[in-house]
């Protein structure tokens, strides 16, 4: 019906001009268009609106176009009369969770805007509309769509209007606030307008939402600087008498907070804008106050002030960044500490030991790292991290990277004093865990307090002991220890393994051995096997997707078993340079071994705790990759060669009992002596 109406109209209008100008033909036609608007708004439903809402976008386009033959008359009487009638009034009142009608009204409204007729109670309405609690979503999105439509035609006055509504609804939802600020921000010219909202605290998050968006190209940097960094004092300010609320506390019901915490991240992601657009970085007093306020006030936002400064790291001053890494060693709790706490004291860590030339990485960012030295500002918390932290993936990301720290060397002549520091250092918090455990354990009974840090000095043992071992195994040695390891001084089990060759034409074949058997001596008995006349360092060994290089392991630790494939090539003449310019490098358990002491602390550890199967089982582990303890040996040779009796033998693995007269079995010396 509309498009034949419309058609009759626009025909109508062609005939009349043709008989007469065109400022009377459109008069006449203008006359039965208002009629028709009239007659289609009378009814209710759909369809008939949005005839009216399009022959109302007609009415005035055509009153547009002849505004040169008749001076505007008639587009100045058609204003009038919708004026008169109410009618953007009536297309504003229904409908607009239509796509097809928003899009017909927003041109009606937008040709008003243009000729300055659309009026403040237009705006009201439309505004009304996204205040109702019950306005559905849809209708909210088309109203801030149309109101950015119409953001560069309204008057000053139309958007000081705009901006009062936004500021005296501060506590709608931030999603909602943030909808319509990214439209208002095209309207506004005033960014010192919007600095003074956040100076005198009116609806600061939204202000400062508003002045980041009137922002968008570079402006002179030192006008930006004389204008942002006294807000951000204001700021941080503001911040801080936020986290002080014990609405933020833990515990608090989620509704309370909301609107808080969103404030606050608002704060927070304004402080690095600015700091970026102002080119200027933030100093060590704002730093130090921003980490009380974010991180240390114990508040629900913790987290998230975790994931601020990591984010912000190189928008602090290189002086307020070493501060922030002392105030995270003294501060944090490393035995609760979680993933996002992490994060950001390791981004610190690296950066400030960049800054201090302790370390070098490829890229600020990049995780890839190399170490000048040992005297690293925060590594004593990485130790505290590793020793105590309660999250076990926390626990192994500081092990491996404590571990990297001693190993991850930029010149490798340093390497071994690196390994042979780490091997010290377990050793010296070992013995001072284990006389705290043995100086608690002898008393009768423990306040609660102290049985916690007795548990806590069994961790630290059991963690030392694991961080050992780790390194024992991940160290990169390439070449045989000169003293073979314990489990390897004895004959291991006969397995049968298959090796394929890289020699075209040659078949696999089948070769015996002994799972305790060094990988070097395995590949020397597959170079006699297939007839390889070369070095036997230059070959090879693959294994289930990886290369046995590693000489200073078994194949019983390398989990080979009977039955399984091992392949076989040769090395690149780059590669075995590479390994000739390797300077040696002892192992940890080798390393381990010439510490005075070793081996009697380990048993002993082994022996003082029958009832907690990790310590027993990694000093058992460790014990086995270390070279064979020669007091041991030596002892046990000369009692049985010396004809010394069963009870001067006894006393290698036992010990006085609590009477002085029973005597107990010391349990892992006497299996390690077996052995």
């Amino acid at each position: 019906m509309y498009i034949a109406a419309n058609s009759l109209m626009t025909h109508a209008f062609q005939i009349i001009a043709c008989s007469s100008d065109r400022a009377s033909a459109a008069e006449q036609v203008d006359k039965v268009q208002r009629a028709f608007i009239l007659r289609m708004l009378s009814f209710s439903t759909f369809s008939k609106h949005l005839a009216a809402v399009r022959e109302t976008n007609e009415l005035l386009k055509r009153s547009m176009e002849s505004q040169v033959d008749d001076e505007g008359h008639s587009l100045q009487v058609n204003v009038r009369w919708l004026q008169e009638h109410g009618i953007v009034k009536e297309l504003l009142r229904a409908n607009l969770h239509q796509k097809q009608y928003v899009d017909q009204v927003q041109n009606v409204l937008k040709k008003l805007t243009v000729r300055g007729s659309l009026q403040q109670e237009h705006l009201e309405m439309l505004w009304n509309l996204t205040e109702k609690v019950d306005t559905f979503e849809a209708v909210k999105n088309n109203v801030y769509s149309m109101l950015g439509d119409l953001a560069g035609s309204l008057s000053e006055e139309q958007l000081n209007l705009m901006f009062e509504k936004f500021q005296s609804r501060s506590e709608w939802p931030l999603a909602d606030c943030l909808k319509l600020l990214d439209l208002v921000a095209q309207l506004a010219d005033s960014d010192q307008q919007c600095k003074q909202k956040v100076d005198d605290d009116e609806s600061a998050p939204a202000a400062l939402h508003l002045l980041k968006a009137l922002l968008p190209h570079p402006k002179d940097s030192g006008d930006l600087q004389d204008m942002l960094v006294p807000t951000v004092d204001v700021i941080v300010a503001r911040m801080e008498e936020i986290c002080a609320q014990p609405l933020l506390l833990p515990g608090t019901p989620s509704g309370a907070q909301s609107m808080l915490k969103d404030n606050l991240l608002q704060y927070a992601d304004f402080l690095l804008w600015a700091s970026t657009k102002g080119d200027f970085l933030l100093t060590t007093d704002l730093a130090v106050r921003l980490w009380k306020c974010l991180v240390m006030q114990g508040t629900s936002c913790q987290d998230q002030g975790y994931r601020f400064f990591a984010q912000g790291l190189l928008r602090f001053e290189p002086d307020a960044i070493e501060q922030l890494l002392l105030e995270m060693e003294s501060t944090l709790d490393a035995q609760t500490l979680g993933l996002h706490g992490w994060t950001c004291f390791l981004a610190y860590f690296t950066r400030v030991n960049l800054q201090r030339d302790m370390m070098i990485t490829d890229t600020d960012d990049s995780p890839r790292f190399a170490v000048r030295g040992q005297v690293l500002v925060g590594k004593e918390f990485i130790w505290k991290l590793v020793l105590t932290c309660e999250n076990m993936t926390l626990y192994e990301e500081a092990r491996n990277y404590l571990f990297r720290l001693y190993t991850y060397v930029v010149d490798e002549r340093c390497l071994q004093d690196y390994v042979l520091q780490l091997v010290r250092e377990c050793l010296d918090r070992m013995r001072q865990a284990i006389d705290l455990v043995q100086l608690m354990s002898s008393l009768p009974m423990l306040p609660p307090e102290q049985e916690m840090e007795l548990l806590a000095s069994r961790q630290a043992l059991a963690r030392t002991l694991d961080l050992l071992l780790v390194s024992s195994n991940q160290l990169p040695v390439r070449t045989m220890p000169e003293r073979p390891m314990h489990s390897a001084s004895t004959e291991g089990q006969q397995i049968s393994i298959t090796v394929l060759p890289w020699m075209s034409g040659t078949e696999r074949f089948s070769l015996s051995v002994d799972t305790n058997s060094y990988i070097s001596v395995v590949r020397q008995q597959i170079a006699a096997k297939c007839g390889y006349s070369g070095d036997p360092a230059s070959l090879r060994l693959l294994f289930m997707g990886r290369e046995l290089a590693n000489d200073a392991r078994t194949l019983a630790m390398e989990d080979v078993k009977g039955g399984m494939t091992m392949q076989m090539a040769l090395k690149s003449q780059l590669k075995l340079d590479e390994d000739a310019a390797r300077p040696p490098l002892q192992t940890v358990p080798v390393l381990l071994a010439e510490q005075a002491g070793s081996y009697e602390l380990l048993l002993e550890l082994a022996d003082a705790f029958p009832q907690d199967a990790t310590i027993r089982d990694i000093t058992s582990q460790l014990l086995n990759l270390m070279p064979t303890f020669p007091d041991i040996t030596q002892r046990l040779a000369e009692a049985l060669l010396g004809g010394q009796n069963a009870s001067a033998l006894s006393e290698l693995w036992t010990e006085a009992g609590q009477d002085d007269e029973a005597a107990s079995v010391k349990a892992a010396h006497l299996k390690y002596t077996i052995e």
